[in-house]
């Protein structure tokens, strides 16, 4: 279980471990991830705002 607190301190203290873990489950189909519309969105902007132009979100 991931909260949003581990997303966003993953891309604030800069490119981590914990950055490459999230990176893998949001992009890998292997994984399935489940959460609600405004979580995924969250996520959806700090793909964003990070600079990744066609987040899979």
């Amino acid at each position: 279980m991931l909260v949003t607190n581990v997303f966003i301190a993953a891309f604030k203290s800069g490119w981590i471990k914990t950055t490459e873990l999230l990176l893998e489950l949001l992009t890998n189909p292997e994984y399935e991830l489940v959460g609600n519309s405004v979580l995924l969105e969250e996520y959806r902007r700090w793909a964003l705002k990070l600079g990744i132009e066609n987040p899979a979100l």
